[in-house]
């Protein structure tokens, strides 16, 4: 399975076609411990193509994976500080458990590490449902510490990003 990743950023933006199909990813595979009137609310103010376009002018930037031309999984990733905080990870249901999810992590942090000032400790941080066990075991496994997260639902992962 050879995935092809696109790096959207200040620098290359998508087109209005790439945005949409970032939505459409946001739209139909949002996980499912929110509910319809949330998952309407979210996608109408932050991930419509047009809010998408907007985030990645402010700075934040996205990740696809795509097979065969087909947007299968997406990171997105915003400033703070000296963190780079990790809003979505995430991979279409049907392409779930393949190693997608895995490869597109070690895309996205290979892309912080460019991003990453040489001088000044910058770090990784996600918030991640203490449900999502398949993330939980990855990103332990990829060395993050683990500690109690914004709310008693979520575990916080950080790491430090060590530049190139």
């Amino acid at each position: 399975m050879k995935l092809e990743f696109e790096i959207y950023s200040k620098d290359t933006m998508p087109t209005e076609k790439k945005a949409g199909e970032i939505s459409c990813l946001f739209c139909t595979n949002y996980p499912d411990m929110y509910s319809d009137d949330t998952r309407e609310y979210d996608i109408s103010r932050y991930d419509s193509s047009q809010k998408i376009q907007q985030q990645i002018k402010d700075g934040n930037f996205y990740i696809t994976a795509s097979l065969s031309g087909e947007i299968v999984g997406m990171t997105k990733f915003r400033k703070e500080a000296h963190e780079w905080l990790g809003s979505w990870i995430m991979v279409k249901k049907e392409y779930r458990n393949k190693g997608i999810g895995e490869q597109l992590f070690y895309k996205s942090y290979e892309a912080l590490q460019e991003r990453a000032p040489k001088d000044i400790k910058t770090y990784l941080v996600l918030d991640i449902h203490k449900e999502n066990t398949p993330s939980i075991v990855l990103f332990e496994r990829m060395g993050f510490e683990r500690k109690e997260g914004k709310s008693e639902e979520f575990w916080k992962f950080k790491k430090e990003i060590v530049s190139n």
